[in-house]
């Protein structure tokens, strides 16, 4: 699976009732204001679509969308390839 910040975003937007452009735009979703339940409605949202797990430790990873691409593949690639 491809993983996009436009994709991200698609499932970013309806918890923060913005637009998919608002969220694609924004610098961070720190700019949005989001509060701790809908953050913990992104990783939950993220965990099921993406099959990982995400502690609430990575979460400031998140705010990013950029970088939320990044550490998802990251983290998408090691449950694909665990170490031994």
């Amino acid at each position: 699976m491809i993983i996009s910040k436009p994709l991200l975003a698609k499932i970013v937007a309806p918890i923060l009732m913005r637009s998919v452009d608002d969220i694609i735009d924004a610098p961070t979703l720190q700019d949005f204001g989001v509060h701790s339940l809908e953050m913990v409605e992104i990783i939950s949202e993220f965990e099921d679509r993406f099959g990982i797990s995400i502690s609430l430790k990575e979460s400031p990873l998140l705010f990013d969308l950029d970088n939320a691409v990044q550490f998802i593949q990251e983290k998408m690639a090691a449950r694909a390839n665990p170490a031994r």
